[in-house]
């Protein structure tokens, strides 16, 4: 085995050591210590790779957004010639089928759309690019499919839909004031409230008649 091959194989063996322990216990909870007591690692080994519990952390999140990503894209037609919210459900459902066959990144996910580390929402953000630009293709398909406002265009929608995007955690928070959200089932759920009303509005229209 070259050096090459075995920091490649060190890199790899640390990655899916983070992975096991931030898949299994809360941020706070997981230390560097036990990353390396708990998968047989030296500390020497993980400090000449990563700079710490941060570093790893947001290692592991890199790595499950991409291969998020990547899982969606290959599963790309299950969500093409249905009506929107048909397609919506079908494209969360994909979602969850990734985390059907790589449990122990469920709980990365969540805490990095859920529960930020408050210090690293920053990096987050940048983190989530992958993610964002598939949902930017998905909402470019929703908007597709529905005659819009006069003097509106696709574009101006799109972007209006993506931007809700990034603000998502935020109004994802406020909505579940009752606390209903306790894990990624229950997201999906209130995300699919909120999305109905984003693309249907909340307010019936009044008559002519009955504005005066």
């Amino acid at each position: 085995m070259t050096q090459k091959e075995r920091q490649e194989h060190s890199r790899k063996e640390i990655l899916q050591a983070a992975l096991d322990e931030f898949g299994a216990y809360e941020y706070a909870q997981v230390t560097v210590d036990n990353i390396c007591a708990r998968h047989n690692i030296s500390k020497g080994m993980l400090y000449h790779y990563y700079a710490g519990k941060d570093d790893l952390f947001l290692l592991c999140v890199g790595d499950t957004f991409e291969k998020l990503s990547e899982f969606v894209a290959k599963n790309e037609f299950l969500l093409q010639d249905r009506p929107a919210l048909e397609s919506l459900m079908a494209y969360y459902q994909c979602r969850e089928q990734f985390f059907e066959a790589h449990p122990h990144r469920r709980k990365i996910f969540e805490c990095a759309m859920l529960h930020p580390p408050a210090h690293l929402e920053s990096k987050l953000r940048e983190l989530r690019a992958p993610v964002w630009q598939r949902n930017r293709q998905f909402w470019q398909r929703v908007v597709q499919q529905y005659p819009l406002r006069a003097g509106l265009t696709e574009e101006q929608v799109t972007r209006y839909l993506v931007s809700l995007d990034y603000a998502f955690p935020t109004i994802l928070e406020q909505y579940n004031q009752a606390g209903t959200v306790r894990d990624i089932y229950d997201m999906l759920q209130v995300a699919s409230e909120i999305l109905d009303m984003m693309l249907f509005g909340v307010m019936q229209p009044q008559k002519e008649e009955e504005q005066k």
